[in-house]
């Protein structure tokens, strides 16, 4: 072989391996960015979880409220609250089945969370359930209130 063939192969076998190169560091930036994108995409999912626990939150007081007014009620009026507190419960229902929480496999929706992301979710949701039971026993108490209210101003009338 002569020299100028030698350096021609030597040419083509480099730019052949800076091709291969640039190929593999476009792959690189691509899953990179995949991966970066998985943990945006995981942080949205978390996010999206405890709004749905906070709503979740919501309608549970809602609906213990509107069970505790359809004890007064009688006729249509309790009929119509029946379905209200009905329909509160298919939301419920709704929100429950439509995320799964699984701390054993430490998995939201599939989706495997870091020890990172499992902290935040827990500490979250702890603080979530802490405000919607305080939220209840803020409407258990206001009930209380009005109902003995209500009965000192019948028993000052009767």
């Amino acid at each position: 072989m002569s020299e100028q063939t030698i350096v021609e192969l030597q040419n083509k076998t480099n730019n052949m391996f800076d091709s291969y190169d640039q190929k593999i560091q476009k792959l690189r930036q691509k899953y990179a960015q995949s991966a970066g994108s998985n943990a945006v995409n995981t942080n949205s999912l978390i996010t999206q979880y405890l709004k749905a626990q906070e709503q979740r939150g919501k309608l549970e007081v809602e609906r213990q409220r509107a069970a505790m007014k359809g004890q007064n009620l009688s006729g249509t009026q309790a009929i119509e609250n029946r379905a209200f507190v009905g329909s509160i419960d298919r939301q419920i229902s709704q929100i429950d089945n439509s995320w799964k929480y699984d701390a054993a496999q430490k998995s939201l929706n599939g989706q495997a969370l870091t020890e990172e992301e499992i902290n935040r979710l827990e500490t979250e949701r702890g603080r979530i359930i802490a405000q919607n039971n305080q939220q209840l026993s803020n409407m258990q108490t206001n009930l209380s209130n009005s109902k003995s209210f209500l009965e000192k101003m019948t028993d000052n009338f009767v």
